[in-house]
């Protein structure tokens, strides 16, 4: 289920090429390199483009959601060519800000913004992806029951969960498919977190989880390995 390794090539062959070097800038979602996983994806196709279209790049790890229209007004006003915000917590101010901007080129992940001539939305099919992993969960588990750890309860995370719900009971309808959210105040960035709801999942007879919840999942895979029982990731290959 790799989602956006490859964006920012994309992205690039979209922008005129100019006689300087185009300046590209990321803005990561919460939680940060590390992850394994979404961020790291992201900053993996800047570093490939970088290399490949010899262009200029930037990137930074908000600390907040509320930092994401501060970062894109940066970006903007010192000419970059190209921003990128991986997280659906930049949309409005990207909606917002990219009219101000209009010979900058804007794009976001994961959610749809209101697109104009300068602004793309990049959308997944998450839980086609997650149905296969579902299917594949229920006909590993050997207790019926599997289980599902978001970072929040919202429509994002929940394509995730509704696909694998899906692809497990398309195998076994009789399947308990358990589900929890991490919430709190850094739903994507508590490993600690994420390994106690692992444990808690096991403790219930859960033999095999799948998680959407960034740089808490490395939590998450620490935790059933510590149970000796699957996980899943997501994203890339965790």
């Amino acid at each position: 289920m790799k989602k956006i390794n490859s964006i920012v090539m994309f992205l690039l062959l979209s922008v005129t090429i100019l006689a300087a070097p185009l300046k590209v800038g990321l803005i990561l979602a919460m939680g940060g390199l590390g992850d394994k996983s979404f961020n790291d994806s992201a900053y993996a196709g800047l570093l490939k483009a970088q290399k490949d279209f010899n262009v200029e790049v930037k990137y930074v790890e908000p600390n907040s959601w509320m930092e994401d229209a501060y970062f894109l007004e940066e970006y903007s006003q010192n000419g970059f060519d190209l921003i990128i915000a991986t997280s659906y917590t930049a949309q409005d101010a990207m909606e917002d800000i990219s009219s101000k901007f209009p010979n900058t080129k804007y794009a976001i992940v994961d959610t749809r913004a209101k697109e104009g001539e300068n602004i793309a939305s990049l959308v997944f099919d998450e839980s086609e992806g997650s149905f296969l992993v579902g299917a594949i969960a229920a006909k590993m588990s050997k207790t019926g029951k599997v289980g599902f750890i978001g970072a929040l309860d919202i429509p994002l995370i929940n394509r995730f969960k509704s696909g694998y719900e899906q692809g497990a009971k398309y195998v076994n309808p009789n399947i308990s498919v358990i589900t929890t959210y991490v919430g709190g105040d850094a739903p994507f960035s508590d490993p600690l977190k994420g390994k106690e709801h692992a444990y808690s999942l096991a403790n219930q007879g859960v033999d095999v989880i799948y998680h959407a919840s960034g740089n808490t999942g490395i939590g998450i895979l620490e935790g059933v390995k510590e149970k000796g029982i699957y996980g899943i990731g997501v994203d890339c290959d965790q």
